[in-house]
């Protein structure tokens, strides 16, 4: 409980610090330049009290965003193969900037994949195609302007803003939780939890096979975005992706719903699928 003696501060990517001080429990830092806005930065910080203690700390911080955008997950191919693989669209219905935006494969607290959003301006209605299996191809190019023709790739669109994960990932095709965070550092803004299990397939993870899935499980439990029947989460709340395939992909259901349930998803005829 003492009053902090000094500070350091140190961030990477690197921004130099320029002045510091102390003001009782409380630290400041001024930087030689201002944050990049959503950019994610690892910041190391050193602490010292008048009483001898010090402590340091890492964590991940990011560039404040005055005008998030926001982002909704819309389709997306799980079982994809060939010239349809795994891949997400996002509609933006709140124009704004999506930096410091995330997806995670899984959620912000557990996760296998994740993306970070770049700071892009986009408007209400746009589509953002987030290709999940990029084959590091020359013609995969982020759309970080205007130029929504500049990447080419598989899936990719001109009416759509193609950004590629640059660790690709298969998506589980059967068992999973994808979601969306307007800020990374903030609440589930949007999420589908997909299930072809049921309460009865196991009794160790109630019903959902794996401790990871059942982790992730627990984590949008904890924020309470999603609808259940009963006290707990399971698998018949999900939507079952049995029938989706690379060219039928699971889409939200039109005109656009957001109940935060599986009733606002369902999965398109053959061929049906349609990014961007």
């Amino acid at each position: 409980d003492s009053p902090l003696l000094s500070a350091g501060l140190q961030l990477e990517p690197h921004i130099a610090i320029t002045d510091s001080g102390t003001e009782g429990k409380l630290a400041w830092f001024e930087l030689t330049e201002p944050v990049a806005i959503g950019e994610r930065y690892a910041a190391m910080t050193v602490l010292s009290n008048d009483r001898g203690h010090s402590a340091q700390s890492l964590n991940w911080i990011y560039g404040f965003n005055p005008n998030p955008a926001g982002l909704f997950l819309n389709e997306i191919i799980v079982a994809g193969s060939g010239n349809n693989p795994d891949c997400l669209e996002i509609l933006v219905t709140e124009s704004g900037n999506a930096g410091g935006a995330a997806w995670f494969l899984g959620t912000a607290a557990v996760h296998e994949a994740a993306y970070f959003f770049p700071a892009i301006e986009v408007n209400a209605g746009d589509y953002i195609l987030l290709h999940v299996q990029a084959e590091g191809l020359p013609e995969e190019v982020d759309e970080l302007d205007g130029d929504l023709a500049a990447s080419g790739g598989k899936l990719s669109h001109t009416a759509a803003r193609d950004l590629w994960l640059s660790e690709p990932v298969g998506l589980p095709g059967t068992n999973a939780v994808l979601s969306l965070y307007e800020q990374a550092d903030g609440p589930i803004s949007d999420c589908i939890i997909y299930s072809n299990r049921t309460n009865d397939s196991d009794t160790t993870y109630r019903g959902f096979g794996t401790s990871r899935m059942l982790a992730w499980i627990e984590a949008v439990e904890s924020e309470n975005v999603w609808e259940t029947a009963g006290s707990l989460l399971r698998p018949e709340d999900c939507v079952n992706p049995d029938g989706s395939t690379g060219t039928r992909s699971i889409n939200r259901a039109w005109p656009y719903q957001d109940t935060d349930s599986k009733n606002d998803w369902h999965i398109v005829p053959t061929l049906g699928a349609s990014f961007g």
